[in-house]
């Protein structure tokens, strides 16, 4: 199925309004009650290629969802109690633009850049907050040969970060890692875990999940695996 076609790509469940924002195909992020199970608005982040995934900011009831296949990568801010986007962010050097998170030690957006000529194995973009709403690229934590897909924060300021399923095949190995945002020292190294697409961390039983569905052997078969 072509990108432009495909979809769901993206969920998040905004638990105050009982909503589901999920991505979709046309740069179109439908949001469902979920009491109703019915679409209730289709919003336009301005894509022509699908919506990808979303990550969302309780406090500021801010939505951001990625759109990495356009010919110019970017994000959208959406405000989800009105249900308006308040602005892009382009990256116009970008191969691609993967899962997006806020981290609430410093109630920034984080944002999985796949690769560009600056950052040939990735990069985790930081956006910053100049004003009400208003969301720039502050900065940028370099990747070492990972090609990053799904990220989530899980203790304070520590990050995981999964690569992608051309890992393997760019660079010879597999690995993902957990990365401290403050001083951007690898942590952990994850070895033998790539191909992942979405993570998300559970405060309860305290682990990361990572759906590795294009994981890459050396066989070049891809074995998928949660």
């Amino acid at each position: 199925m072509a990108k432009t076609e495909s979809g769901p790509n993206g969920l998040v469940v905004i638990p105050d309004r009982n909503e589901l924002y999920a991505s979709d195909a046309h740069g179109i992020v439908k949001v469902i009650d979920l009491f109703s199970l019915k679409v209730v608005a289709n919003i336009s982040i301005g894509g022509i290629k699908r919506a990808d995934e979303i990550g969302y900011d309780p406090t500021t009831s801010t939505v951001i969802t990625s759109n990495g296949d356009d010919a110019t990568p970017f994000v959208a801010i959406v405000n989800s109690t009105t249900q308006t986007v308040l602005g892009r962010i382009m990256f116009p050097n970008a191969t691609g633009l993967e899962q997006p998170t806020i981290n609430p030690a410093d109630s920034k957006f984080y944002v999985a850049v796949d690769s560009n000529p600056t950052y040939p194995g990735g990069a985790i973009a930081i956006l910053g907050l100049s004003g009400p709403s208003n969301y720039s690229i502050s900065s940028f934590i370099p990747l070492s040969g990972c090609i990053p897909g799904g990220i989530a924060f899980g203790a304070t300021n520590q990050l995981f970060v999964s690569c992608s399923g051309s890992q393997f095949s760019s660079f010879g190995f597999e690995a993902s890692y957990i990365i401290d945002v403050t001083t951007q020292d690898v942590k952990a190294n994850i070895s033998g875990v790539s191909g992942v697409d979405q993570v998300a961390y559970s405060p309860v039983t305290t682990y990361f999940y990572a759906t590795a569905y294009q994981d890459e052997t050396s066989s070049g078969s891809p074995s998928p695996y949660l």
